[in-house]
């Protein structure tokens, strides 16, 4: 039962977060990689590539065009000319962030929606969800 219901809001929550990126341009690895680069930078591209599963062509691919969009920008590593760091860009900074301000304004009106009194449990609800994330780790 509970698994059902987290799948059921997860499917409900996604497509309105689908169509907030897709609203950007933005396909789901690109959006994965712009996330990685944000957390993991800085970062080769051989180890960008593994931290996402994909090959090195699918990788530089992605990187062409989020770096034609002005999201990325790739350096040459300082000791190995051979090595490429790819980085956000401000503007790939700021695409993130509109990104996660618009989730954080949809899960508001979730918060909203719900009531201060209905809200309170599922907040701790979701206090015991994060733990249990953790430990399944």
């Amino acid at each position: 039962m509970l698994v059902d219901l987290f799948g059921q809001a997860v499917f409900t929550v996604q497509p309105y977060l689908l169509e907030t990126w897709y609203q950007r341009g933005l396909s789901l690895p690109q959006l994965r990689l712009l996330y990685v680069l944000r957390d993991a930078s800085p970062v080769t591209a051989g180890e960008l590539a593994q931290r996402l599963g994909v090959t090195p062509s699918t990788l530089t691919g992605l990187l062409d065009r989020l770096e034609r969009e002005g999201y990325v920008e790739r350096t040459r590593h300082a000791t190995d000319r051979r090595q490429m760091i790819p980085a956000l860009t401000d503007s790939g900074r700021h695409v993130i962030a509109e990104l996660d301000q618009a989730a954080q304004d949809y899960f508001q009106r979730v918060v909203k929606a719900l009531g201060e009194r209905q809200a309170k449990p599922v907040e701790e609800a979701f206090q015991v969800w994060q733990q249990a994330l953790e430990t399944a780790r």
